[in-house]
C-alpha cells in the first residue's frame, strides 16, 4: 500500500474560474485526500495530500485539461508547516 505524502505543485492555474473548471474532476480523482490552491503564491501553488499513485493521475488530469504542473522541492521546516494546515 502506498503511504500518504504531502505534495506541491507550480501550476499555471490562475483563476477561481479554473479552479472551478478542475474541481469536479479532482473530487473524482482524489477520493481518499485533500487539496487546496493557493493563487496568492507567484507559482499559483496545488497541494496535495494522498497517495504516490493518486499523485501521478493528479498530474496527468492537469495536463489533460490543457494546465501545466510541475512538482516543487521544499524545505523540512515547510513539510511542518504543511502537516499544521491539515
Amino acid at each position: 500500500m502506498d503511504r500518504t505524502e504531502f505534495y506541491l505543485f507550480k501550476t499555471s492555474v490562475n483563476t477561481h474560474i479554473e479552479i472551478n473548471e478542475l474541481t469536479p474532476y479532482l473530487k473524482e480523482t482524489i477520493i481518499s485526500g485533500e487539496w487546496h490552491f493557493d493563487l496568492d503564491d507567484v507559482d499559483n501553488v496545488f497541494c496535495l495530500y494522498c497517495e504516490s499513485q493518486i499523485k501521478e493521475c493528479v498530474e496527468q488530469l492537469f495536463r489533460e485539461k490543457g494546465f501545466s504542473i510541475e512538482e516543487l522541492n521544499y524545505l523540512d521546516n515547510e513539510m511542518q508547516i504543511m502537516k499544521t494546515l491539515r
